[in-house]
């Protein structure tokens, strides 16, 4: 059996925090330019976390305002800003509204489908389910659910562990654009792990990786 060094376990823990960190990255944070884009473009998934996000971000700065003692701020918080009277109504009518929208094969509500179920946002942790979403996604052209479904796949995190298959969906990921995809499939040729090794190949996707913005795949350039 292959031995890897430590850092390259290293590589792909840190790949998955990064990837998979989508579903919790609204909290004080703006929602990012693609998320807009696909709310602008009529998902009513998308416009949803958008309109959550925004929301995160004003209950932030009221807080801080609050804390600064201003008495509009104290105010808009008492009245806008608090604990629904039934949550438990309100998380199942958001899932089966997001639920509807992904059998009825909208992407990105089966990838945030496959979200809530990895992280067990407002259902019961089950990574089977979330592959399963995110597979369905996946089949359906979304780049970024390649890459979740690799990584899931990689690390065992079902009851299915293949890395064979991980550097599958590693790559149709990387051939849909996602820089996450193409670090995560160069890595995969560089030490042989699910594919034949081609370290031609993986400097090839480190390169458009980093094109795509990846600052790990820079700094392994780098280091050639």
């Amino acid at each position: 059996m292959k031995r890897h060094s430590t850092s390259y376990f290293a590589i792909i823990f840190t790949a998955l925090y990064t990837l998979c960190s989508c579903s919790n990255s609204s909290n004080d944070r703006h929602p990012d330019s693609q998320l807009i884009e696909i709310a602008d473009g009529g998902n009513a998934t998308a416009q949803y976390k958008v309109a959550e996000a925004y929301l995160a971000l004003a209950e932030k700065y009221y807080r801080m305002a609050a804390d600064n003692d201003y008495e509009p701020a104290k105010v808009r918080l008492q009245t806008s800003f608090h604990e629904p009277k039934d949550k438990c109504y309100e998380d199942s009518t958001i899932i089966k509204q997001v639920t509807s929208d992904a059998e009825n094969g909208d992407t990105y509500s089966q990838v945030t489908l496959g979200d809530m179920y990895y992280y067990g946002d407002s259902v019961t942790q089950d990574y089977d389910t979330a592959m399963l979403w995110y597979e369905r996604a996946a089949s359906h052209g979304s780049a970024e659910a390649c890459n979740k479904l690799g990584l899931c796949l990689y690390l065992g995190l079902g009851s299915h562990k293949s890395q064979q298959d991980a550097a599958y969906w590693f790559e149709k990921g990387a051939q849909l654009g996602h820089a996450d995809a193409c670090y995560n499939y160069a890595v995969c040729l560089q030490k042989g792990v699910g594919t034949s090794q081609n370290k031609r190949a993986a400097i090839s996707y480190l390169k458009k990786a980093a094109e795509l913005g990846h600052l790990r795949a820079k700094k392994m350039l780098k280091n050639q």
